[in-house]
C-alpha cells in the first residue's frame, strides 16, 4: 500500500494527467484536420473550380494566362482561390469547393492599359454609371441599398466608384466615367 502511495503521489499524477491530455489534444487534432482536406468525395476538383471561375468571367483557357489555384478555407468554408488574367484584366476568385458557388471574385484593371483621358466633357455621369454596375450584376435599383456613389480620379483617370449590396451579397464597381466601361468589380457573398 505504501509503494502505491508513492507512486501516485503529486507531481506522478500529475505528468501522468498531462501525457493522457496530450494523447487526446493529437487525437483531437488529427481528427480535425483529417475532416479538413480538400479530397472528400463531395468536393469539386481544383480543376472543375478554375472552370467555374472561368466561366463566370466569360473567359476560356485559352484566353487567358498565369492560371494559379489553391486550396483554402473562407471562413472555414472549404474553397478554392483562383488568380489569371487576360491582356486588359487581372483575376481573383474564391469559389465553394463543395457547391461550386463563386464566394468572391475580383476583376482589377492591369496598369497601364488604360488610357488617361482628364477631358470630362465625354462624363457619362453618375446614374448612368449607376446603371453599368446594376446591369452587370443583373439588379435593379429597388433589389440594393447603394453604400458609397461617388466621382474620383484615380491616375489620372476620370472614374466612379458604386458599392451597393442585396441581403446576400456586396458589390464594389470602378467605372470609366469617360465610356462607361467596368475597370474593376468585386463580389462578395454573406456568410449565412
Amino acid at each position: 500500500m505504501e509503494k502505491d502511495k508513492k507512486f501516485f503521489s503529486s507531481p506522478m499524477k500529475i505528468a501522468i494527467f498531462v501525457i493522457i491530455l496530450l494523447v487526446l489534444l493529437f487525437l483531437i487534432a488529427w481528427a480535425f484536420i483529417g475532416n479538413m482536406s480538400p479530397t472528400s468525395a463531395d468536393s469539386l476538383s481544383m480543376d472543375k473550380c478554375i472552370a467555374l471561375a472561368l466561366e463566370n468571367a466569360g473567359r476560356s483557357e485559352s484566353d487567358v494566362k498565369n492560371i494559379r489555384a489553391h486550396h483554402d478555407y473562407d471562413d472555414g468554408v472549404s474553397c478554392y482561390e483562383v488568380y489569371f488574367s487576360d491582356d486588359k484584366y487581372k483575376y481573383s476568385y474564391t469559389v465553394d469547393a463543395n457547391s461550386g458557388k463563386i464566394i468572391e471574385m475580383d476583376r482589377e484593371l492591369i496598369k497601364g492599359e488604360a488610357l488617361t483621358n482628364n477631358d470630362n466633357s465625354n462624363d457619362i455621369g453618375l446614374e448612368k454609371a449607376k446603371s453599368i454596375a446594376l446591369s452587370d450584376a443583373n439588379l435593379n435599383e429597388e433589389q440594393v441599398s447603394f453604400t458609397k456613389t461617388e466621382s474620383d480620379t484615380d491616375n489620372g483617370i476620370h472614374q466612379y466608384e458604386i458599392e451597393f449590396h442585396t441581403d446576400k451579397t456586396k458589390y464594389d464597381y470602378t467605372i470609366s466615367a469617360s465610356d462607361g466601361s467596368i475597370l474593376d468589380k468585386e463580389t462578395d457573398n454573406f456568410v449565412q
